[in-house]
C-alpha cells in the first residue's frame, strides 16, 4: 500500500546527491529519495540505541569497578590498622621481656 504524498517541494542538489540519490533503490527519483531518508533514519536511530545500550553497559562496569576499587582501599586501610596494632602489641611484648629479662638479671 502507497502512502499518501501530500508534501510537494523542489530543491536542487549537487552532483554528489545526485549519485547517492540514484544509488538508491526505486523506480523513480522521489521513490528513491524516500527510500535514503528513510534508511538513515531507521539506521540512525538503530544506531543511537546500540551506543546508548554500549554506554549504559560501560557506565554500570564502570561503577562495579569504583566499587571493587573502594572495597579494596577498604581492606587495605584495615590490613593497615591491624599491622599498626601487631607493631604496638610486638614493641609492648619486646619491653615486657626485656623488663623479665632484666629482673632475671636482678636474680
Amino acid at each position: 500500500m502507497k502512502d499518501t504524498k501530500n508534501n510537494i517541494r523542489s530543491f536542487r542538489y549537487s552532483d554528489r546527491v545526485a549519485q547517492i540519490l540514484e544509488s538508491m533503490e526505486g523506480d523513480s527519483l522521489n521513490a528513491k529519495f524516500e527510500n535514503l531518508v528513510l534508511f538513515c533514519h531507521d539506521r540512525l536511530q538503530k544506531k543511537y540505541d546500540m551506543y546508548k545500550s554500549m554506554a549504559d553497559r560501560q557506565w554500570n562496569e564502570f561503577m562495579e569497578l569504583s566499587d571493587l576499587r573502594d572495597g579494596i582501599k577498604r581492606d587495605l586501610r584495615n590490613v593497615e590498622n591491624k599491622l599498626r596494632s601487631l607493631d604496638e602489641l610486638l614493641e609492648f611484648t619486646e619491653s615486657r621481656c626485656k623488663a623479665v629479662m632484666e629482673h632475671k638479671e636482678e636474680l
